[in-house]
């Protein structure tokens, strides 16, 4: 019986050891590649960077990287997900591949098989084909925009647009004294922290931790979910204001105006504020008081006043008989003026005349039989009203408009003129003494007693 040839090296083989080659039969290649080595994964965001070193097997034909969600690589060729086919391949050469877009935060796990041109695969896993990474975000979000910066009396309104990062975490709104905005987020100081923003929103933050006068400079940053911080500085999150004292003083308090004979004595409280810079007196005629500075007549400016202390002034460019009014107005070192009208810093008063008319002069008695005849001259005074005589018996004259008994009255004097008055009210053997009182317009009595409007007599038969 003839054998095939097929039975005739199947009965070799069968007859020879394994490792001996047989004469006339091609051996048959059942070992795999060796596995890549030095895999390693580096994560990106959104992707993983892999790299490694193929085998040196000659017959290396193909490799495949599989990849498997979580820290557990492929453990065959049937695990996970087939990323790529790697044909074509220089045997101990290094090889690469970028994995994306993948989820950051997600880990993932990789292995490569390997296989000969025979189509041995290579099954062996270990830390030379496997590894695991986890993609990271490193893109901060964007700057906020629109930054303004509004100056108030002692506070600084600050208002912006949020970015619109849907993984925007938080910002930090930071301040330095000047006019160069913080750099970074270590730089000046926290204003606040403005906590799980809404993307793409509006902001907005009062700072009253501020001295008016003083500029004061502001960036905003942001930072996404993982930490990311944005460090940019731009026009749109940096803005610079200098707050500004709005406040106008108090008013004055207890302003009084005490009428004199031709003046106006004015006395009050100044407010108690610590940036009180000046006051004005201004006065108008009649009952109203004036309403603003640019009401009736300036008549002082009170410079440098002490915050709380008493103040006065003494208003003599007045006349007696006329009613005035008068407002203080105070302002502060920036120039806010005080522009309240009220009972405390507004009072009105009429001067009046207090001053009596002079003494007559020259007054002479001469005795007559039952008669006293009286001439003197009359006080020089425009507002010359009346005068009376006054007599009592004996040697002292009446010393008031109202001692001793009216002789006459004397009505409408002409100031400076002489004037006489004929007493037939007496009795001879009988000495009085005479008193000549005058009055103003006002009714202020002359009080004085004098040789000049006094005088003594005894008449005879």
């Amino acid at each position: 019986m003839r054998l095939s040839s097929f039975a005739v090296a199947a009965l070799l083989l069968a007859s020879c050891s394994p490792d001996e080659p047989v004469e006339g039969v091609d051996p048959v290649d059942i070992a795999p590649p060796a596995a890549v080595t030095d895999l390693a994964a580096t994560p990106g965001e959104g992707s993983i960077t892999l790299a490694w070193t193929y085998p040196a097997d000659a017959d290396l034909y193909a490799c495949e990287l599989r990849r498997l969600d979580g820290t557990t690589a492929p453990a065959s060729r049937a695990a996970g997900e087939l990323l790529t086919t790697l044909t074509s391949l220089t045997p101990g050469d290094v090889g690469n591949f970028n994995d994306g877009p993948v989820s950051n935060g997600q880990p993932y796990s990789y292995t490569i098989f390997c296989r000969d041109t025979v189509a041995n695969w290579q099954t062996s896993v270990d830390a030379g084909n496997t590894e695991s990474a986890i993609p990271v975000d490193v893109t901060p979000p964007s700057v906020v925009t629109d930054l303004v910066a509004m100056p108030g009396d002692g506070r600084v309104a600050l208002a912006w647009t949020h970015p619109a990062a849907t993984d925007l975490h938080s910002c930090e709104l930071r301040r330095l004294d000047g006019t160069t905005p913080p750099a970074n987020t270590t730089e000046g100081v926290t204003v606040t922290t403005i906590n799980s923003p809404t993307p793409g929103d509006a902001g907005n933050h009062s700072d009253v931790a501020v001295i008016n006068g003083q500029q004061y400079s502001y960036t905003i940053f942001c930072r996404d979910i993982v930490g990311n911080w944005q460090t940019t500085v731009s026009p749109g999150n940096t803005e610079s204001a200098i707050p500004v004292d709005t406040t106008v003083p108090l008013v004055v308090g207890d302003l009084v105006a005490v009428p004199g004979d031709g003046m106006v004595a004015l006395a009050w409280t100044y407010p108690a504020d610590s940036d009180l810079h000046s006051c004005e007196l201004r006065r108008l005629d009649g009952t109203t008081a004036p309403a603003s500075r640019a009401d009736g007549e300036l008549l002082t400016t009170l410079t440098s006043p002490t915050p709380g202390d008493a103040g006065n002034h003494s208003d003599a460019a007045v006349i007696n008989g006329q009613q005035y009014s008068y407002t203080i107005f105070c302002r502060d070192f920036i120039g806010n003026w005080q522009t309240t009208v009220n009972a405390g810093n507004t009072e009105s008063a009429t001067p009046l005349d207090m001053t009596p008319p002079a003494v007559v002069t020259n007054l002479a008695a001469a005795p007559g039989d039952t008669n006293v005849t009286l001439t003197w001259t009359y006080p020089n005074v425009s507002d010359l009203h009346s005068c009376v005589v006054r007599r009592l018996d004996g040697p002292t004259p009446p010393a008031t408009p109202t001692s001793g008994v009216l002789v006459v009255t004397l009505s409408t004097p002409t100031p400076g003129d002489a004037g006489n008055h004929f007493d037939g009210t007496v009795m001879n053997g009988q000495q009085y003494s005479y008193t000549i009182f005058c009055r103003d317009f006002i009714g202020n009595w002359q009080s004085t007693v004098n040789a000049g409007n006094s005088e003594s007599v005894t008449p005879t038969p």
